[in-house]
């Protein structure tokens, strides 16, 4: 989370440790079953007003939906921020 005081983009990162988990097993050069899986990302508005949601997901096949691994609130929806997004993901990792 950054509340954007210090100039940075204000933003807010949603996940738990089990879907950090879940992220790691995702690597495509790993010997995890996940790691044939699809990641999705997708930006949608958000409940809070004027921002936007950064969702990463994947299709789980026993569930048939996709669950949401990775959320991120945050101002806009443009390079700045998607490389944000990405960038805080790889520091979960």
């Amino acid at each position: 989370m950054n509340d954007g005081s210090d100039g940075s983009i204000p933003f807010v990162l949603k996940s738990s440790s089990k879907k950090v988990e879940i992220l790691r097993n995702l690597d495509k050069d790993g010997s995890h079953p996940l790691s044939n899986e699809t990641v999705h990302l997708d930006v949608l508005h958000s409940h809070t007003k004027g921002w936007k949601t950064y969702t990463l997901s994947y299709y789980d096949l026993i569930l048939k939906q996709l669950i949401r691994i990775v959320t991120m609130e945050c101002p806009t929806e443009d390079k700045t921020c998607c490389e944000l997004f990405f960038r805080t993901i790889n520091e979960l990792l």
